[in-house]
């Protein structure tokens, strides 16, 4: 008999089944009813563009100043 309610996280050899989070089940969501596994493999690739074009942006930014203190030592810009 399968309880409600909580999820079941424990792995088949201390009698958890064969679901649960350790499993790769993170069941269904409350808003569409489809698996949380084909939600979060939908929204992951435009996460990561996303995040990846930020590391750029700062990451080049970052060089930017980082040369141009280096250029012009002992200045206001420098000391800030």
């Amino acid at each position: 008999m399968r309880r409600q309610g909580a999820i079941n996280v424990l792995p088949a050899a201390l009698g958890g089944g064969d679901n649960g989070i350790l499993h790769g089940d993170l069941g269904y969501s409350t808003y569409d009813g489809l698996p949380v596994v084909d939600i979060i493999a939908v929204r992951a690739l435009p996460t990561i563009i996303l995040m990846g074009t930020a590391y750029l942006i700062w990451l080049t930014l970052a060089i930017l100043l980082g040369v141009y203190a280096a250029v012009k030592r002992y200045s206001l810009f420098d000391s800030a």
